[in-house]
């Protein structure tokens, strides 16, 4: 990152299953140290996601204050973020910055979220316009817009169940799938232990969340879906040891 063309390659990343859509928060000099002063993104590669499971990333972004060229250094007053392209159906980004402006030396923030509905790597097409700080007396200018797609995020297929044990733990169809109303959520484990299942949109809203107290063998929670409107949402099973993912699928 000793150039803004390197800067602007890689603003992306960071992953907590419990951010609030839209909204993510910035790191600073302890999370995000800047030794070297020209610029900092962290962390520096993105997490991978798996299909049809919900997906939020933080990026924290402090553009320098300057950067060098051929003719010596240049200030710059900010970037302003103007898209995020090619991401994978179902996920999209939003910074914490007025405008998407990133004030250079400030620490910014951007949130990639969703639930992916592609499978793959995806190049992110991210398209910034650079501004500089000419005169301390007149406004910035822009220097240009750069385009970079060295950055992919990877989608990795993840069956709606499983179809063999892993540890005894395994997730079978519920029934019925398409529901009206109510639908079985059915999953075998070979002990006892406490199961957290959570229902979510397709933008990664958690819209239903309980734990209950499994027993050894098959388990049925009856999940009541009367509150969601018709359309398609994504359940997650998890234990302390593991976890998987099947297709809910509501009716009118």
């Amino acid at each position: 990152m000793k150039t803004i063309i390197l800067l602007t390659s890689v603003i992306l990343i960071a992953l907590t299953c419990n951010v609030a859509m839209g909204q993510c928060t910035p790191g600073d000099e302890i999370t995000c140290p800047d030794p070297e002063e020209n610029g900092e993104i962290c962390p520096d590669s993105l997490a991978g996601g798996f299909y049809m499971e919900p997906y939020n990333q933080e990026i924290t972004i402090l553009p320098p204050v300057s950067f060098e060229t051929g003719q010596g250094s240049i200030d710059l007053h900010h970037i302003t973020l103007l898209a995020i392209d090619n991401l994978p159906e179902g996920i999209t980004w939003e910074s914490n910055a007025p405008d998407d402006e990133f004030m250079a030396g400030v620490y910014h923030c951007i949130l990639l979220s969703g639930t992916p509905a592609d499978t793959g790597s995806f190049p992110m097409h991210i398209q910034v316009e650079v501004f500089i700080q000419v005169l301390p007396s007149l406004p910035p200018v822009s220097a240009g817009i750069q385009t970079d797609s060295s950055i992919a995020m990877i989608i990795s297929p993840e069956a709606s169940g499983i179809a063999n044990d892993i540890d005894g733990f395994s997730i079978l169809k519920n029934n019925p799938n398409p529901f009206l109303q109510t639908t079985s959520i059915n999953f075998t484990l070979n002990k006892a232990e406490l199961v957290w299942i959570h229902v979510y949109d397709l933008t990664g809203q958690c819209l239903h969340q309980t734990q209950i107290k499994a027993e050894s063998g098959i388990n049925n929670y009856l999940f009541d879906g009367t509150f969601l409107q018709a359309g398609m949402y994504i359940c997650r099973i998890s234990t302390p040891y593991h976890k998987a993912s099947m297709k809910l699928i509501k009716t009118r």
